[in-house]
C-alpha cells in the first residue's frame, strides 16, 4: 500500500491536501517534490535562550536559502512560532514564503462567511509571531 493510501485509510481528511490533488490530476501515483531542511533545535534553543535574535534570524534565513538553492519553488514553515522570522526570510528569499498565519485566516474566512472573531490556542512564541 502506498504512503498516501495508508494516510487516507487512517485519516480521510488529508486526501484533500494539494499533494493528493496533484496525484489525482497526474495519474494517481504522482506526488509533489519536496525538499526538507531541519534546523538543529539545540542550536536554535541556545540562541533563543541567550536572546541572540540576530544570529537566530540569520540561522532561519540561511535555512530558507539552502532550501531555495536546491530548487524549491516556494517555502513553507510548518512551525508557526518560526513565523516570527518570516519578514526577514521573505525579504531574503527569491521564492515566495507561504505564511501559514495568513493562510489559516484566509481559510477560516472562506469556511465561515462573516467571521468576526477567531480564537487562537497557541504558545507564547506563536502569539509573538
Amino acid at each position: 500500500m502506498r504512503c498516501w493510501a495508508r494516510v487516507r485509510a487512517k485519516w480521510p481528511r488529508p486526501s484533500r491536501c494539494r499533494t493528493s490533488t496533484r496525484a489525482s490530476a497526474a495519474g494517481g501515483s504522482s506526488s509533489a517534490r519536496c525538499v526538507l531542511y531541519s534546523v538543529e533545535f539545540g542550536e536554535f534553543e541556545e540562541l533563543q535562550e541567550a536572546g541572540d535574535w540576530d544570529r537566530l534570524t540569520a540561522l532561519m534565513v540561511d535555512a530558507a536559502l539552502r532550501v531555495e538553492t536546491v530548487g524549491a519553488d516556494l517555502l513553507v514553515m510548518p512551525c508557526i512560532t518560526a513565523h516570527y522570522y518570516a519578514p526577514e526570510i521573505a525579504a531574503s528569499a527569491h521564492v515566495p514564503l507561504i505564511d501559514l498565519r495568513e493562510e489559516s485566516l484566509r481559510d477560516a474566512k472562506k469556511r465561515i462567511p462573516g467571521l468576526k472573531k477567531a480564537g487562537l490556542v497557541a504558545s507564547t512564541g506563536t502569539v509573538q509571531s
